[in-house]
């Protein structure tokens, strides 16, 4: 019969591989930035024309924009964390920055050969 799984292991194997990266601002509860893969479509696509938008700007200005639109898009505390990061660009691309190695830890995974 070959390996079988349940739907209920393999949904674990996928909350602990895409869990959400956890920030703590010191605000009421810390925010959770989900993985690209949870999120539903429409923000996924929103948060991929915002990763581009962003690879192709050298404009600050609009590098803080989508730094900050990415954020509200991947986590429900967004606007909260937003606030938290008090227009610092360096320390919102900081998080960023995490969140995005993080979501690409999370893509990379084994290919079915090996």
């Amino acid at each position: 019969m070959g390996n079988v799984f349940t739907l209920d292991s393999l949904r674990e194997e996928v909350e602990k591989k895409y869990a959400p990266i956890v920030i703590d601002y010191g605000g009421d509860k810390p925010a959770e930035l989900s993985a690209l893969l949870r999120l539903s479509k429409k923000p996924r696509d929103a948060v991929l024309a915002q990763l581009d938008r962003l690879q192709e700007t050298e404009d600050v200005d609009v590098m803080q924009e989508c730094a900050v639109e990415i954020l509200k898009l991947v986590s429900p505390d967004g606007e909260r964390l937003v606030a938290a990061l008090e227009s610092d660009l360096a320390l919102t691309m900081r998080v960023l920055e995490t969140w995005m190695e993080s979501t690409q830890s999370g893509e990379a995974g084994n290919s079915p050969s090996s």
